[in-house]
Parts: C-alpha cells; sequence; structure tokens
C-alpha cells in the first residue's frame, strides 16, 4: 500500500505537531521536582529534563499524570525522525551510504524511543552513537553535492549533539544539560523538515 504523496512528503511536520502537542500536554501535567529542587510543583524548563516526564512519579513523588502523554509524544517524535531518515537515505547515489543512512538513522530513533524505559541511560547511548553516524553521512553528503547552507546546519546538529554527550559522560557543566537537551530537541525539528522540504533525489545526481 502507496503513501498519499501528500502525506509522503508532510509526515514529519505531522508527527512534529502531535509529538509536540503531547509533550506539552504531558508537561502540564508532571506533578514537579527537579534534581536541583526536588520539592518543586509543576515542570521547570531550566531544570527538568524530558526523561522526567517518563516516569511514573514526578521526582517530587507525586503520582505523572501525563506520562502516557509523554510516552505518545515520544512516539510521534521519534517516528518523525526515522521517517526522514528512511525518505532521505532513498535519496542518496550510492547503495552503500543509503544502507548507512538508513540502518542508523531509524535504528537510533527505535532505541530512542526506548529510553522511556528503565533503560534509558543504555539506550541513550547507542541511539547517540547511532544519530552521529547519520547525521554525519548526511553532512558529508550535502557538502559534496553543494548544499553548504543545509552541510552547515548539518554541521550545528552534529555539534549540539556531541556537546551534549560531552556533558553528559563528562559531568561537566552538567546543570546546563536540561536547556541544551531542549535546543537538540528544537534543532533536530528544524534540521529535519528544512532538508525534507529543501532536498530532493535529484540534487544528488550531479558531482
Amino acid at each position: 500500500m502507496k503513501l498519499n504523496p501528500f502525506l509522503k512528503r508532510h509526515l514529519p511536520l505531522i508527527g512534529f505537531v502531535l509529538s509536540i502537542s503531547m509533550l506539552l500536554v504531558a508537561i502540564m501535567l508532571y506533578p514537579g521536582g527537579s534534581y536541583v529542587n526536588p520539592g518543586a510543583s509543576g515542570f521547570d524548563w531550566e531544570h527538568n529534563y524530558i526523561s522526567n516526564l517518563f516516569n511514573n512519579t514526578g521526582i517530587n513523588g507525586k503520582p505523572n499524570k501525563g506520562l502516557v502523554w509523554a510516552v505518545s509524544g515520544m512516539l510521534f517524535f521519534c517516528s518523525s525522525v526515522g521517517w526522514f531518515f528512511f525518505s532521505f537515505s532513498k535519496k542518496l547515489p550510492t547503495k552503500s551510504a543509503q544502507l548507512i543512512v538508513l540502518f542508523s538513522g531509524c535504528f537510533s530513533m527505535i532505541f530512542a524511543f526506548m529510553a522511556v524505559t528503565p533503560f534509558h541511560d543504555l539506550m541513550i547511548r547507542i541511539s547517540s552513537i547511532l544519530s552521529l553516524i547519520s547525521i554525519f553521512y548526511c553532512t558529508v553528503f550535502l557538502f559534496k553535492y553543494n548544499r553548504y547552507g543545509l552541510g552547515l546546519l548539518s554541521v550545528f546538529e552534529l555539534l549540539s549533539l556531541y556537546c551534549a554527550l560531552y556533558i553528559y559522560y563528562t559531568q561537566d557543566y552538567l546543570v546546563f544539560l536540561p536547556l541544551v537537551q531542549k535546543i537538540i530537541i528544537l534543532g533536530t525539528i528544524i534540521w529535519v523538515l528544512y532538508i525534507n522540504y529543501q532536498v530532493s533525489e535529484k540534487d544528488f545526481l550531479t558531482d
């Protein structure tokens, strides 16, 4: 069964709109607490991680009524990015590059979604490695075929992800990680949508 061309083109956008809507509901329902202020009420945009929304209770110990909304939002987010990698891989000129972007990109999103489980830390490690590989390949081909603006946007995406990993593993500047996490999410949405609408298979036909 083939997808409607309109739906196929706009699937990432639709997924992101649904994802953001559901995550915002989850944020409004989050009972409260952060690692900086465990007894606080409500979601703190500066100090709470998005992953705090995936627990049965808030850090303050109260039941988290937004859990289902958070998991659903994460599912739509990962599905949207995964679809992008699937779609972008089909535009690349070499079979090897197609397979690397397809498998590393799609599997990175499968593991990213599994971060909603108690195996969060392990899933994030695996997902991050696979994401770096797939984004790196996207970046190389964008520069190789003279899409320099999109290539620079991809470099920013790589650097922001690397920055988050540096903070995560070294624990340096850890207080900034919740904010960096949200910047990465916003950056990923912009990166995916911009490339999705600006790049076609024709861009990779000539050197």
